[in-house]
């Protein structure tokens, strides 16, 4: 019997894949549009390892999570409720839109509005009767000030009305570093779109997931089928993402389950400091169960990604960390097979619990190493997130001053068109990034680049990295296997 059930459950997840919503919401063509810079998450592993918060694989220089605003910035109002509700009765619902305190990570009581509420079942390792089950009320909450991937699900436990409070509140304004920016994420929208993108995600459905050994912190909605949104965390296969609500679940299908790579094939094979390494390229048309899992994992952390369901149109590239028991993965970006416009890259993401390894400039400079291979120059969708325009400034800014640090050597002279040949940059990113760093000078009836020293060693230094640490360097390409996707009458053939 317990082996029917799950066979039902996966042909229902197979065939369902999402809720019809998002199939709705989907274009022509892409499975996945944005980029995550690396994917901004706060994760924490499980109790059997430790972990630090982080925000972001911003280059090598990672943005820390939460910065305080300017002395001058005005004080966050008191709330005032035209809503009755009676905190002395143990009983009472907190009703929607009600406004109060919650107690943060940093152990402060912030002032929050409820944006939802929900009975849940408390999830037992090992039963899926859910005669038994013990039930409680959790409250969505969005913290006022903040940007709204702070929103998180709570008890009533960590909610408290003015006259509970075991101290004054804290009434300094402090915001996310990426919420000056929030609105610069949605560039490419609407203000038509971008609201109804707001109140169609407006609360996460899935607090956190499971996976391998880390338990990480969704940050937004992603449109996994409504049925799991009764569970408060979802566990996934680590090998093929198949994922499931009980314990009990998914050792069966880690039992019966054969993968222990992505279902691909392996293009890229290094030994990084303290961890082996593997790159496998995934078709979205021969794995479409696996792909769209992969798009529901990346839409917890990224608020701005439109996710869709035709992942046929897409190729996607897994990076892992290989043991003895098999390839985890760490993070992937995803490209057009046959892109309408310059784009070598339409979604990335480093999982927030590989953060801070090198991962996030892994897979811009494999991108770029794929499109050296393709010989044409290539851009990531755009509008880029707060995150990933830091990243690709980054890895722009240090790629060009390599190469005209090594040609000035050579006393060879190159324009922006040679530098993009080389590089496979796009000329258009190439003259922004010379640009930002101030070295176009115009002169004698010609613009000439010059280069301070001080800059070359300010981009190009070699930072100390602690040798205990994983550390990931950028790709190598004579460690890349790869051949070009052209299309042929259906068939993938070689340029």
């Amino acid at each position: 019997m317990g082996g029917n059930r799950d066979r039902d459950r996966d042909r229902k997840r197979n065939s369902t894949g999402g809720t019809s919503a998002s199939r709705k919401a989907s274009g022509r063509r892409s499975s996945e549009k944005g980029d995550g810079g690396g994917g901004a998450a706060v994760s924490r592993k499980r109790p059997r390892e430790s972990s630090s918060k982080t925000r972001g694989d911003a280059s090598e220089d990672e943005i820390d999570g939460v910065v305080a605003a300017s002395p001058s910035a005005p004080p966050v109002a008191p709330v005032v409720n035209p809503l009755f509700y009676d905190h002395r009765d143990p009983t009472a619902l907190i009703p929607i839109g009600y406004k109060l305190y919650a107690k943060s990570k940093d152990g402060k009581y912030r002032p929050c509005e409820i944006l939802e509420s929900k009975m849940v079942m408390q999830n037992h390792p090992n039963e899926e009767d859910d005669s038994d089950q013990k039930h409680s009320h959790m409250y969505y909450i969005h913290y006022l000030q903040f940007d709204r991937r702070m929103d998180r699900w709570c008890t009533r436990d960590e909610l408290a009305v003015e006259a509970e409070l075991p101290e004054p509140p804290d009434m300094t304004l402090e915001v996310a570093i990426q919420a000056s920016l929030h609105h610069a994420e949605h560039s490419g929208y609407s203000p038509e779109e971008h609201r109804a993108h707001e109140e169609a995600t407006r609360v996460k459905n899935v607090n956190s997931i499971v996976l391998g050994k880390y338990e990480i912190e969704a940050w937004y909605f992603s449109p996994f089928p409504e049925e799991y949104s009764r569970f408060g965390r979802l566990l996934f296969c680590e090998f093929c993402l198949s994922y499931f609500g009980y314990q009990c679940e998914l050792d069966r299908h880690s039992r019966r389950c054969t993968l222990r790579h992505p279902p691909g094939s392996e293009i890229y094979r290094s030994e990084e400091q303290n961890v082996r390494l593997s790159v496998f390229e995934v078709d979205g048309a021969k794995e479409v169960t696996y792909c769209q899992n992969i798009c529901l994992i990346a839409k917890l952390f990224l608020d701005h990604k439109t996710l869709q369901y035709d992942t046929e149109a897409f190729l996607f590239y897994i990076v892992c960390e290989v043991d003895d028991i098999g390839c985890h993965i760490t993070g992937y970006f995803s490209k057009e097979k046959e892109p309408e416009q310059e784009n070598n890259l339409a979604c990335i993401l480093t999982l927030p619990c590989h953060q801070r390894k090198g991962y996030g400039k892994f897979l811009i400079s494999l991108s770029y190493e794929l499109s050296k291979i393709e010989r044409r120059a290539g851009s990531p969708e755009k509008p880029l997130s707060d995150l990933g325009r830091v990243s690709y400034e980054s890895y722009w800014a240090q790629e060009l001053l390599r190469v005209l640090k090594d040609k000035a050597e050579q006393d060879v002279h190159m324009s922006i068109e040679d530098l993009s040949r080389v590089t496979a940059i796009l000329p258009g990113d190439i003259k922004a990034t010379l640009e930002r760093l101030n070295v176009i000078r115009y002169e004698s009836g010609e613009h000439i680049i010059k280069i301070p020293r001080s800059l070359i060693e300010q981009h190009l230094k070699k930072k100390k990295i602690d040798a205990s640490r994983v550390h990931v360097r950028p790709c190598q390409p004579e460690k890349l296997h790869f051949a070009p996707f052209i299309l042929t009458k259906g068939r993938r053939v070689l340029r």
